[in-house]
């Protein structure tokens, strides 16, 4: 769906001028988070992020399926989930979309993990390239900002926007929030420690880094320290064994870096 929760029906042209018809569907769940039950019902709340949609039916019925990776937004659901307490079988009773367009929608989640408080902590994998999307319109975000052809200078989708962990919390509503802080990378896992500060996280890139997050407060990933992690093998058995090192590569708070998105900073600005 758009930021307005309308089902987008037509998928930008590809490279090779293909078009795919909507409405879509994803085929790849990569996250599933059960939190607990809410206001003493026996209803619990299933958030489910989506990687992809791999494919869709060409516009053109003469041809053949378009493949859709890294083409449209990306979507979270939560179901409302009930249990029979004597049997202990599930039953799905609701399913919603979770809007993300406080934070300009979703770009590839990934896997995800529970908070010690219980939220779901997601990511998006594989960074959109900000130097090819300073001067090409970031077109699969643009479905969502309703923003076709447009690139970020002339106010479609930026690229700097996207490429970071989120946490999704149910209270009385469902909140997306992305934490800009904790470091712009090709998320995968992230997995918050007992004591609710440290944070380490994987990245599903080529030739990239081992990250570690550490909270100023804990319990909250709003702010704080960015690591990276440099092996120092000292045995090559099995697979190698090494001392790690954890080199600081920063301090930030999610408002200093969305500010710099929301004035438009652009890779050249580097």
């Amino acid at each position: 769906v758009d930021k307005n929760g309308k089902p987008i029906l037509r998928s930008a042209p590809n490279a090779e001028g293909e078009v795919a018809q909507g409405p879509f569907y994803s085929f790849s769940p990569d996250a599933n988070s059960l939190l607990g039950t809410q206001h003493g019902k026996n209803t619990a709340q299933l958030l489910t992020h989506f990687e992809y949609s791999t494919e869709a039916p060409n516009v053109d019925a003469t041809r053949p399926p378009v493949q859709l990776y890294g083409q449209l937004p990306a979507a979270i659901y939560q179901a409302n989930v009930e249990q029979d307490k004597k049997t202990g079988r599930l039953q799905v009773t609701e399913i919603n979309n979770v809007d993300a367009s406080a934070s300009d929608g979703i770009w590839i989640p990934c896997a995800a993990s529970q908070t010690p408080w219980g939220t779901h902590l997601g990511g998006e994998e594989y960074e959109p390239n900000a130097r090819e999307f300073e001067t090409e319109p970031f077109q699969a975000m643009n479905l969502y900002t309703g923003t076709l052809g447009k690139n970020a200078q002339s106010g479609g989708s930026n690229p700097y926007a996207y490429g970071y962990k989120f946490e999704v919390s149910v209270t009385d509503k469902t909140a997306v929030v992305k934490h800009y802080s904790m470091g712009r990378l090709a998320n995968e896992l992230g997995d918050v420690m007992p004591d609710q500060r440290t944070v380490y996280m994987g990245d599903d890139g080529r030739d990239t880094v081992m990250f570690m997050f550490v909270a100023d407060k804990p319990g909250h990933l709003t702010a704080g320290s960015l690591y990276a992690a440099i092996w120092m093998q000292v045995a090559a058995v099995n697979g190698g064994k090494a001392d790690l090192r954890w080199i600081p590569l920063g301090h930030a708070s999610d408002d200093e870096v969305h500010h710099l998105v929301q004035s438009g900073i652009r890779f050249s600005d580097i």
